[in-house]
């Protein structure tokens, strides 16, 4: 594996991250005093903004123009969808109308126009919100069991999504907006645990790629839906990795501290050198 360094000094009790389409932001989600909240972290100037107050915030999505982002907030009572910009040019907007269940957004499409769900009910399930039509939510993918995260593909044809309907829980991709059929990403091992919101795959900028985590392996899997690349263990890592930059080799993760507070955001770098070296020296494995 390659190194592994601190975006940041600062430490708080990380829970999820998300980096913006452009790479100059970190949407993060930390908590406080049992509250979760989202911070707002800009690389160029190493400036953190905290974006929302108790909040219980659960998720993050970027808009693909890196100019909005998505959350789920329990300011009102239940989890809903709410939507800002990162400048601070306006608050934060309720953008869903069905309030009968907890809503935690994933990925919103190339268009902006759609938004993966996940409502947290039994089983749990991907919903789809149409922007433009967000007084319903339409059910996307017909299963059994429950659903976790879910990701479009960055031209907005695909979408991978974590399912534990054949009994463990698996990464799968279906086409977009027409998911009556799905293929089967993950190896046999899949995921080591049951389906839970903090699961979600996440896909390379240029679509090439698909990654997820499975245990302390990140696993990669090479694509060209509907064509599939066996998964192969990328490396190995203490880091929740969440993320990969727009450059496409380094990945973003949270690490576990020994001091409090008890996490640290930290970027792995040098990865596909390590690998590429690997790959011409004569007799390696």
């Amino acid at each position: 594996m390659g190194a592994t360094t601190p975006i940041s000094a600062v430490r708080r009790n990380y829970r999820r991250l998300a980096l913006s389409p452009d790479g100059a932001h970190l949407a993060v989600i930390a908590d406080e005093h049992g509250r979760s909240d989202l911070w707002m972290y800009e690389f160029g100037r190493d400036l953190w903004r905290r974006l929302t107050t108790a909040d219980s915030v659960l998720t993050v999505a970027w808009a693909p123009d890196s100019s909005r982002i998505f959350f789920s907030s329990g300011r009102s009572g239940s989890q809903d969808v709410y939507s800002m910009p990162i400048d601070g040019s306006a608050p934060a907007r309720d953008v869903t109308r069905d309030k009968s269940n907890w809503q935690m957004p994933f990925s919103v499409s190339p268009d902006n126009r759609y938004v993966l769900v996940l409502r947290d009910q039994r089983p749990l399930r991907i919903l789809l919100l149409d922007l433009q039509h967000p007084d319903r939510m339409e059910r996307l993918v017909p299963s059994a069991g429950d659903q976790g995260g879910a990701a479009f593909s960055p031209d907005g044809r695909w979408f991978a999504f974590v399912s534990n309907e054949a009994g463990q829980a698996k990464v799968y991709l279906s086409k977009f907006p027409d998911a009556g059929r799905k293929w089967l990403v993950s190896n046999s091992s899949g995921y080591n645990r049951g389906v839970s919101r903090d699961m979600a795959p996440f896909w390379r900028r240029d679509g090439r790629e698909l990654y997820y985590v499975d245990g302390k392996k990140l696993m990669a899997v090479d694509m060209s839906p509907p064509m599939i690349g066996k998964a192969r263990v990328l490396f190995e890592t203490d880091l929740a990795v969440a993320g990969i930059a727009t450059d496409g080799q380094r990945f973003i993760g949270i690490r576990s501290a020994k001091v409090p507070p008890a996490t640290q955001l930290n970027v792995i770098t040098g990865l596909f050198d390590n690998l590429k070296t690997r790959q011409r020296r004569p007799g390696a494995k």
